[in-house]
């Protein structure tokens, strides 16, 4: 066995590996392959490896780190009609990290053909990353072959196959035939990521191309697992759907907005078989007017970038849409590409308005992300030209104004803590810390002014900054990327007051002296020390450093009240909490309240804060 160049120096690794390939000689006449060994599931701490057999076995997985050291997985066995299908789920693994690895029946190695080469994988990384898209392949001809081969030649992290695998119907001998056996040597050591196409639905609505798949199931009903899923890989959230579901009832489209809703990186793309926008034979089909009427609209509000799809067997390519319609440049919309040339024959294709590039020619695509910018081309095979070129580097779009981050009132106060949302603010994802903040994460920054504001938290769609304690009055706000900027006019007040909330039921953040939480299944009672966090009290005495964080607790110059059921009580202190930037804490001693629950305000040179809560003993 070849062994690759980072294990070479290891003794252990060949010796393992010298062993394993002995083992599979002398296992070869008891057990081998039905389909080979391929990816799934594939992220930065884990992946799964499938393959089937046609015998019973007790078979396992020899995963071989980068020193040498092998871990032995056991497979999890499923008895198929005719065989069985194996699966080895890998945990614990390490991140943008080259893995070798052998497959073991009754504990001998089997060997692989020669073309198949080394069984490794990488696993996902943090950063940029590269992949390969394809569709409508399945045909089993010298076209699909030669897209095959010329796909097999890119270095790149994973593929999206998009659906119509196999022709005419998507069962299990077409999918062995004309998916895993077209593709085997590629599977073995790159994920393959599919969606379900139409083709596959035929052979009883996608059984046996669910059952030889295995997909990420987080938040998808068990009924529905491989239909539809998502992951990340680097700096993106990919999303698969299954566009044969055409019922505005479905599960999809609930779990589709939750997981948009839930993700925080940058770049965000979407695939699945049939498209909304193409032209063509199937450009009025009943699934394509169902993904404009119900699954693009969720894709243009949770700002997708880049939509994939097959079906139409061309390359189309269209300007970015919004609410159906062209729209500008980095202005929301969304651009959408049919890549259906992976092996069946090419459709004519009439002019439309919101098509800027077509061509009637069998290709794939090449897609690289960097942290700011996104380069599609797609690659003719029949010349090897590249027949277009696409580079998303989507400028920041700011969709609210500024608000404080405790109330999201859009009156501030100078030194609180200030929520900014939009789209594109920043490809770096950064967590509230105590360490102190920065003011400036993967070329993103946020000036007032001339000055530099702390940056507290980012994702794609919110930062939060800190305000200066100095600054009152009207002043420019600009949010600086690596694809340009944009800007906000503000005013900021003496003081405004904002208790931070819990969202349900609306209760206060409020802790006991031990900093334990009030909450009503620990509620409070008459005499305790409690303490509010919130933000907006202004200017304090002493000097924190100039990110804001304070090394003391230090006194809040304002004069702050409680008000507990109308009942406006002096607290024992209220100040700059220290090590927390923006964020101050007023301690008072609970008085005796009647009723479950007592209205809560704080008031600073008396200006009222947000209501919320306090539950009571």
């Amino acid at each position: 066995m070849q062994l690759a160049e980072p294990f070479r120096s290891s003794r252990r690794a060949f010796l393992a590996l010298t062993t394993a390939a002995l083992s599979g000689l002398r296992a070869a006449s008891s057990a081998s392959f039905k389909r080979l060994p391929y990816l799934q599931k594939v992220a930065r701490d884990q992946a799964s490896i499938l393959w089937t057999m046609p015998n019973s076995c007790e078979a396992s997985i020899g995963v071989i780190d980068p020193a040498g050291s092998e871990t032995i997985v056991r497979a999890k066995q499923t008895a198929m009609e005719g065989y069985f299908q194996y699966e080895a789920p890998l945990l614990n693994l390490k991140s943008n990290t080259k893995y070798q690895y052998r497959v073991l029946a009754d504990g001998a190695t089997l060997p692989v053909p020669a073309t198949v080469g080394d069984l490794q994988f990488k696993t996902a990384g943090s950063g940029s990353f590269s992949f390969v898209h394809f569709g409508d392949s399945g045909t089993g001809d010298a076209v699909q072959s030669a897209v095959a081969k010329q796909m097999a030649s890119e270095e790149v992290d994973f593929l999206l196959a998009n659906g119509d695998l196999a022709y005419p119907t998507g069962n299990i001998d077409a999918l062995e035939q004309l998916y895993f056996g077209r593709y085997a040597g590629h599977m073995a050591r790159v994920p393959f990521f599919s969606a379900i196409g139409n083709h596959e639905y035929y052979a009883a609505s996608g059984k046996d191309f669910l059952a030889a798949h295995s997909t990420p199931t987080a938040g998808i009903p068990p009924e529905d697992a491989g239909r539809y899923y998502s992951f990340d890989w680097g700096y993106a959230h990919i999303v698969c759907l299954d566009s044969n579901q055409i019922s505005p009832d479905a599960a999809m489209l609930k779990w589709l907005e939750a997981d948009l809703a839930a993700t925080r990186r940058f770049w965000r793309i979407a695939f699945f078989h049939h498209p909304a926008f193409a032209v063509g034979a199937h450009e009025d089909e009943p699934e394509a007017i169902f993904l404009r009427e119900h699954v693009v609209p969720l894709l243009e509000r949770y700002g997708v970038h880049l939509v994939l799809n097959g079906h139409e067997h061309s390359y189309q390519r269209t300007h970015p849409i919004l609410e159906a319609s062209r729209v500008d440049p980095d202005t929301g919309g969304v651009v959408h590409i049919t890549s259906g040339g992976g092996g069946a024959p090419c459709y004519p294709i009439p002019a439309r308005p919101l098509i800027a590039k077509a061509a009637s020619t069998n290709h794939y695509l090449r897609v690289d992300v960097d942290a700011a910018t996104l380069l599609v081309r797609a690659l003719e095979v029949r010349t090897g030209r590249e027949i277009d070129r696409l580079r998303l580097a989507p400028a920041p779009l700011l969709t609210a104004p500024l608000v404080d981050a405790a109330s999201y009132s859009t009156t501030v106060a100078k030194g609180g803590l200030v929520s900014i949302f939009g789209r594109n603010l920043c490809t770096a994802i950064l967590d509230p810390s105590n360490a102190a903040p920065p003011t400036s994460l993967a070329e993103t920054s946020v000036t007032l002014g001339t000055r530099l504001l702390s940056i507290l938290y980012a994702s794609s769609t919110q930062l939060n900054v800190l305000l200066p304690l100095d600054i009152e009055g009207k002043a420019a706000l600009t949010l600086h990327t690596p694809n340009g900027a944009a800007n906000l006019d503000i005013e900021i007040v003496r003081v405004a007051p904002a208790l931070f909330v819990r969202s349900r039921p609306g209760l206060a953040v409020a802790t006991y002296a031990d900093g334990t939480p009030v909450t009503s299944q620990n509620p409070a009672k008459p005499d305790d020390q409690i303490t509010l966090w919130l933000t907006g009290l202004g200017a304090v005495k002493g000097s924190p450093a100039e990110n804001g964080v304070a090394a003391t607790n230090l006194p809040v110059l304002a004069k702050i009240q409680v008000d507990l059921n109308g009942v406006l009580i002096e607290p024992s202190a209220a100040v700059l909490a220290a090590s927390l930037a923006g964020i101050y804490q007023i301690t008072f001693r609970l008085p005796s309240l009647t009723g479950p629950r007592a209205d809560l305000h704080v008031v600073a040179n008396g200006v009222l804060s947000n209501s919320a809560q306090l539950p009571l003993a």
